[in-house]
């Protein structure tokens, strides 16, 4: 291990160079600095194999993980990604994840973020309606946002409304391209937990002061007063460790803090392979006596303030298997809102998602265990926003398809100081035909950029000639990022 920390310590010093502008040869600098932590990443992997790695750095090494990979095997893009090629200019959004959006939080400011041979040019942070003043013309908003805030138009702000990261990623450069002009190679999204990790990391010790970078109240602009203390903390602090830097960026990509979306193809197809883009895309295989199982929540706070704050959530889901080879799945999400205020200001007003494997059907769902009527939404502007409206007596249920995925959403409102379950049941596509012996079921968990991890339980209901092999019907999980889970089924 020591060589291997020596060659991470002089890459580290490497790109240390670079970034501050100190290096004669950047890009030989770099591929100097990129050949010694590759080095370094295969003694520690063979350490790892051999079990001579403490217990304690396996979950740092573990955070580490979008970088080993990166550079094990991908270093032109690398290249790419830091400018050497040429220069690169990101749109960095700060998410308010205390106010949620889908893709993370209401886009607080942005800012423009240019590399050019590794090193950061002169970085610029805007409020997000300096891109709204500057449209010539109205971008049309959602079904969700028009319909429960009244607003017509999509605003910069809340332009992040995929579960998505990658069309959300779309929609927002398209706005930012209609007031700007201006060529934009890649977009980052970063939420206060990100912040939070970065500034632990420079400053050498967990921070102390949460409200700080979480509570509004203190701050005129959070995401802008975060994003002066980080950049102005790389720039000017001596003994930053990079490799802790390094650590907390690598497990805000794991736990959906950190994501990243680019222009360019083969930089995407390999953070989207890898999980760090917030992307939807499932790469298993169908058919061949597989059961792809697939479960995301999804939220969007179209109240005012910052209720996220106040909102814990956790998750179960019941996997049945009916004598006929039918397969239901039965999620239920229990909200608690601790906030104390009373009436609105106090109410979590929820725009929830519910994401499926595509092809399921929905046949009920029940809140605080009554059934609910379920309605198709009235997504219509033309008749909702009529005068003699009057919404149905039922749940409005918006189905739609999210690339190989079913989506369906639905209001609901999480009084202050209230706890509410809402359960939903679905039957699932396919069927276990009575010829197939074994049955490979594998469930993809998808969790929301922005939210904090939450419990899991998964259990399973099966018929008297099904069994799971290995393995119990039961199985609690703490989701802090993507996830996913298998088990073979066998018929007796």
């Amino acid at each position: 291990m020591s060589a291997a920390s020596e060659d991470l310590l002089l890459g580290a010093a490497l790109i240390k160079q670079i970034e501050r502008g100190e290096s004669t040869d950047p890009k030989g600098d770099f591929s100097k600095s990129t050949n010694l932590i590759k080095n370094a990443v295969t003694l520690i992997m063979n350490a790892q194999a051999q079990g001579q790695i403490p217990k304690e750095l396996n979950s740092k090494i573990e955070n580490l993980e979008p970088f080993i990979d990166l550079f094990s095997n991908s270093t032109q893009l690398l290249s790419e990604i830091l400018g050497f090629e040429k220069e690169m200019t990101y749109l960095i959004l700060f998410q308010d994840n205390t106010h949620l959006r889908p893709s993370g939080g209401v886009i607080k400011s942005f800012g423009i973020l240019k590399i050019k041979d590794g090193k950061v040019l002169p970085f610029s942070i805007n409020d997000s309606a300096t891109i709204d003043n500057a449209l010539e013309r109205s971008v049309e908003a959602p079904f969700p946002i028009r319909r429960y805030t009244l607003s017509r138009e999509l605003f910069f702000k809340d332009s992040g409304f995929s579960p998505d990261f990658l069309e959300s990623a779309e929609v927002v450069t398209s706005i930012y391209s209609l007031a700007k002009k201006e060529q934009i190679d890649g977009v980052i999204g970063a939420d206060y937990e990100f912040a939070k990790n970065i500034t632990d990391a420079i400053n050498g010790e967990a921070s102390s002061n949460r409200g700080k970078i979480y509570n509004p109240a203190l701050e005129k602009d959070v995401s802008r007063a975060v994003a002066n203390t980080l950049i102005s903390g790389v720039k000017t602090k001596k003994d930053i460790s990079y490799l802790r830097i390094a650590e907390m960026i690598g497990k805000s990509i794991k736990e959906k803090h950190l994501l990243f979306a680019f222009g360019s193809s083969s930089i995407q197809n390999v953070f989207s392979v890898n999980g760090w883009s917030g992307s939807l895309w499932d790469r298993r295989e169908e058919g061949g006596g597989k059961i792809n199982d697939y479960i995301g929540i999804n939220e969007a706070n179209l109240g005012g303030g910052n209720i996220n704050l106040d909102i814990s959530r956790s998750v179960s889901k019941k996997v049945r298997v009916l004598d006929d080879g039918e397969i239901t799945s039965t999620v239920t999400i229990s909200y608690k809102n601790s906030s104390r205020k009373e009436g609105t200001p106090g109410t979590y007003k929820n725009y929830m998602q519910v994401l499926v494997p595509k092809g399921s059907e929905i046949s009920s769902i029940a809140i605080d265990g009554r059934e609910q009527e379920i309605e198709e939404a009235v997504t219509n502007p033309g008749i909702y926003e009529a005068k003699s409206f009057r919404p149905p007596q039922g749940i409005e249920v918006y189905e739609k398809i999210e690339g190989v995925k079913s989506n369906f959403g639905f209001l609901i409102n999480v009084e202050g100081g209230k706890t509410k379950t809402v359960s939903l049941t679905f039957v699932l596509p396919g069927k276990i035909s009575k010829s197939q012996k074994d049955i490979n079921y594998s469930l993809k968990i998808y969790k929301q950029p922005g939210v904090s991890s939450f419990p899991l339980d998964l259990t399973f209901d099966l018929p008297k000639n099904f069994e799971i092999v290995g393995k119990d019907k039961h199985l609690d999980l703490e989701i802090a990022g993507d996830g996913q889970v298998s088990f073979l089924i066998s018929q007796k």
